[in-house]
This record gives C-alpha cells, structure tokens and sequence, in this order.
C-alpha cells in the first residue's frame, strides 16, 4: 500500500511557475515554455489566461515524457531502406551527370574564348586594311590634285 500512497501522493503534487516546471524537467525555462508551445506540454493557468502564471501536476509531466513527444522528434537514423539505397543511386547518377556538364561547360568556355580570340584578331585585320585603303585613297587624291594642277596654266584654266 506504501507504493500506491506514493503514487498518490505524486500526482498531486503540483509544480507552479516556469521556474518550478523547468527545474523538475531539468531543462531551461524558455525550452520548456516552448514544450508547451509546440510539442503541448500539459500546463494549466489559473483564471484560464491565455498568458501569466502557469502550474503543473509532477504526475502529468511525467505522463507527458513517457508519451515521448520529444523522443519522436528526436529519432535517430534508421538503417538504411531499399528506397534510401535508390535514392543514394540517384544522387550518385546526378552527380555524374553535373561532372559531365561541368566538363561541357569548360570544353564550350574554352570554344568561345577561341572564337572571340579570332574574332578580335579579324577586326584588327579589317581595321588594317581600311586604314591603308583610306591612306591609299587620300595618296590618290592628293595625286590626283596635283595631277590637276599641273594641267592647268596659271590663269585657272584647263589646258589640253
């Protein structure tokens, strides 16, 4: 009967306060505010506040862990599955995959740098070629002018 009084005795057992609560979870305040707030840890608040002060039975706290809200979040790894092997084939294929256009891509980088690289080196050509295409032509008018010149008497007029 001894085991049932203490059992009894827990249960109503009340902690008051986020202080209180923390200290007999053994954890933070704000953790455990946040229990309450995302996982339902069973507080009660006296007038039925939304906010304020805050009690809890020891009994319904101890309910709440062994129902293990926390522990679901918290799982480790599992073995792997045959779908985590098909996906780790995946991934692996994918990655072969961007090797593969990683290597395009600096192969294409290193046909454009090449293009431009002609590119540059014909319209330095053309620009040579106008330039002594234009000397020509200003040579030619030149010569032209004094071709002209010599043509004409010293009155201005033609000569034949």
């Amino acid at each position: 009967m001894m085991k049932d009084d203490r059992a009894e005795t827990k249960a109503h057992e009340i902690v008051s306060g986020w202080k209180e609560i923390a200290n007999y979870m053994g954890k933070g305040v704000r953790t455990v505010q946040r229990y309450e707030r995302l996982l339902g840890l069973p507080v009660r608040r006296p007038a039925g506040k939304p906010w304020g002060s805050v009690v809890a039975t020891k009994a319904e706290i101890d309910a709440w862990v062994a129902a293990s809200p926390i522990r679901e979040g918290l799982q480790l790894l599992r073995p792997a599955t045959a779908s985590s092997l098909t996906t780790w084939a995946n991934i692996q294929g994918d990655a072969a995959k961007m090797r593969k256009l990683a290597k395009q891509m600096l192969d294409l980088r290193r046909e454009l740098r090449d293009s431009v690289h002609l590119l540059r080196e014909s319209v330095r050509d053309v620009r040579t070629e106008l330039n002594g295409a234009r000397r020509i032509e200003k040579g030619a008018a030149s010569t032209s002018s004094v071709f002209n010149l010599l043509n004409m008497d010293t009155g201005g007029r033609k000569v034949s």
